[in-house]
């Protein structure tokens, strides 16, 4: 990934080099050479492709990375007692647990950069103000369109440098303004606190994040009414904090988590059993005869 970045800045940096020594210069410097010559282009046009083909690549890595993820909810509701049944407690509500999960879902397809404002942005720059016609292989810095052909290099530096500038002006504006407005992240935390669920994200073997979301009110499903209570007392102070830690002034809530092997063999071998019961349940509820369909969804 280091060495794939390395080559995505090198082009950049040469691709300035010729925008700055032909374009900006009073006395001719440096000479462009023509598009229609490949020789003088072959590094450029190798490199180039080397690195789009690495972030393809790496763009399917990433995806199929996050499809082998673990994602465990942990619901800290204690079940309440259902005098109408013969067992002595009644299962948690589970909509909370799915209502999370969903919202986790789409927070996976909310970027702090969205390209749609940044394909705005780049239409504007390029063509509506003429920043496109910048890479013509005329000297001057020209805005209009002219005889000269466009240069694929110098196109690349102005390409990168409008996406560049408006990803990093998007992306400091939203973190600037996430003190007024929150970021999306920071509310899925605060839903966790509501609903009363943590969640533990495995990424890799022995590497993962958690989630505090233990509620300070200690209950989440209940009535409208007992919630707005709950929530009014936390605003004044009351009960405990939101962090893993009570005494904690920061209420610190997101971790990253590093597991020893042995850990992990325990986890693996906890989760196995788990899953061979789900199997043999569903297996079971799926036989001639039975009434009713089971959707079970693991991680």
């Amino acid at each position: 990934m280091c060495i794939r970045d390395s080559f995505l800045w090198y082009l950049f940096g040469i691709s300035a080099y010729w925008f700055i020594f032909y374009k900006l210069e009073r006395r001719a410097y440096l000479l462009l050479p023509e598009s229609r010559w490949w020789g003088p282009y072959r590094n450029f046009d190798i490199i180039f492709g080397v690195v789009a083909s690495a972030k393809l690549v790496v763009l399917f890595i990433k995806i199929w990375m996050q499809t082998s993820y673990d994602i465990f909810f942990i619901d800290w509701e204690k079940p309440k007692k259902n005098p109408q049944k013969a067992r002595d407690n009644e299962a948690v509500n589970v909509w909370r647990s799915i209502f999370t999960g969903n919202e986790l879902n789409e927070l996976q397809n909310t970027p702090l950069i969205t390209l749609e404002f940044t394909y705005i942005v780049y239409l504007f720059f390029m063509f509506g103000i003429g920043w496109y016609y910048w890479a013509s292989e005329s000297p001057d810095m020209t805005r209009e369109p002219s005889p000269y052909s466009i240069n694929r290099v110098l196109l690349f530096l102005v390409i990168s440098f409008v996406f560049f500038c408006t990803g990093a002006a998007e992306f400091f504006i939203r973190l600037a303004f996430s003190l007024w407005i929150p970021l999306p992240s920071h509310n899925f935390i605060d839903l966790c606190s509501v609903t009363n669920l943590s969640v533990i994200i495995f990424d890799d073997i022995l590497h993962g994040y958690y989630i505090h979301g233990q509620s300070p009110g200690g209950l989440a499903d209940t009535d409208s009414e007992e919630l707005k209570h709950i929530l009014e007392n936390e605003s004044h102070g009351g009960g405990r904090g939101r962090g893993l830690d009570p005494s904690d002034p920061n209420g610190q809530q997101c971790f990253e988590i590093f597991m020893s092997k042995d850990m992990r063999r325990k986890y693996d071998g906890l989760y196995s059993v788990a899953l061979e019961l789900e199997i043999d349940h569903l297996q079971k509820i799926a036989q001639p005869g039975a009434i009713g369909k089971y959707v079970y969804c693991a991680a």
